[in-house]
């Protein structure tokens, strides 16, 4: 009887302080809402759990890409982005309850195991993880470097296990080829740390090559680092405006800009509706500046910036705390660039390119 004359209390203190506004929300009223969700919950809450969920709830609420991290999730953010990483050395991916192999990285205990791309996961140290999220198997996969993990692997009808060595593993962000009539194709996965060595290298090979033409490909690149993507774009922009940061305090405002003042190749940049954020800067700088043609489908949209802060928990935020306009002073967040060709089909749009470039 005093326990539900306690939750009574409390549901009652909450329901007077619904009636005024948010605004005067302060800790006692927190500590209410803790306190019945304590009491009234199904499971056992403790203080630390509900205070990182109302720390997520602040910064998850405003936009998607305003984020915090507790020490594991500011951890794997970290890894995502540096280029290198402790694993198997596979990307994976959820399709029809299995998770699938996506691709294998060189020189990874993965490759010289021969796993290979569709492949699917079945087990791992025995444990089936058919239905799991490709972050929960990710979880039990990762482990400290020098350790193994066993997993049993499917293909077609066949199965087979291996036992997998846990290593650090580069993740190259760039991929270089020359297709025919000499022209350069340059796929740029994502902007991570090592995406500029990555670019700057293979533009100098094509230049040794006497290429004159090139085939950018930025689709389904998400983005990444603000400053590997300036700096890719610094080599292939022609003079002028790359991309102006826009903060809430208009002095605070920066613009980047190329001093390219030659011309190295006709360039066809292919996009499509996951090209966004930072490989977005480098699309839009390249179509304003007239050095591209794009083709393909128009860009996912997000012409906002974030910015890390790290914690001294080991946590993280990540908060937007700027929009950029493309060097024609374009706000395309919400929005997309246009291509200038519009052609569905990933064959069918670089089919177009190398058409576009024979004719140059």
């Amino acid at each position: 009887m005093k326990r539900l004359k306690t939750l009574v209390s409390v549901v009652l203190s909450i329901s007077i302080l619904f009636s005024v506004s948010f605004a005067e929300f302060d800790t006692h009223t927190i500590d209410l809402f803790r306190q019945m969700l304590q009491e009234l919950y199904y499971k056992d809450l403790t203080d630390e759990e509900l205070e990182e969920a109302a720390i997520k709830g602040m910064f998850n609420s405003l936009d998607p890409y305003t984020v915090y991290y507790n020490k594991e999730e500011a951890s794997e953010f970290e890894e995502a982005v540096s280029g290198t990483y402790v694993g198997i050395g596979i990307k994976m991916e959820s399709l029809n309850g299995y998770i699938n192999v996506n691709q294998v990285f060189n020189n990874s205990s993965a490759k010289n195991a021969g796993v290979l791309p569709q492949d699917r996961i079945l087990a791992v140290e025995g444990e089936s993880v058919v239905g799991w999220s490709t972050s929960k198997a990710a979880s039990v996969i990762r482990g400290p470097e020098g350790t193994f993990v066993k997993i049993t692997f499917g293909r077609g009808a066949e199965k087979y296990e291996v036992s997998l060595e846990r290593r650090q593993v580069q993740v190259d962000s760039c991929s270089l080829d020359i297709l025919e009539d000499n022209i350069g194709y340059i796929k740029v996965e994502e902007f991570n740390a090592t995406t500029y060595a990555e670019f700057a290298s293979m533009i100098k090979t094509l230049k040794v090559c006497g290429v004159k033409k090139l085939i950018l490909d930025l689709r389904d690149n998400n983005g990444g680092y603000l400053s590997q993507c300036i700096a890719a774009a610094k080599l292939i922009v022609p003079k002028g405006k790359i991309v102006t940061i826009q903060y809430r305090d208009p002095e605070e405002d920066t613009t980047y800009r190329s001093s390219l003042d030659h011309k190295d190749f006709d360039i066809v940049t292919l996009v499509n509706g996951n090209t966004a954020s930072a490989s977005e800067i480098v699309a839009g700088a390249l179509k304003d500046s007239g050095a591209a043609t794009l083709v393909g489908k128009k860009t996912f949209g997000k012409g906002i910036v974030q910015q890390m802060y790290n914690l001294k928990n080991g946590g993280a935020v990540k908060v937007t705390v700027a929009e950029y306009v493309t060097r024609n002073d374009n706000h395309i967040h919400g929005v997309g660039i246009e291509p200038d060709i519009e052609i569905d089909g990933e064959e069918e749009q670089l089919n177009k390119a190398l058409e576009l470039l024979r004719n140059k």
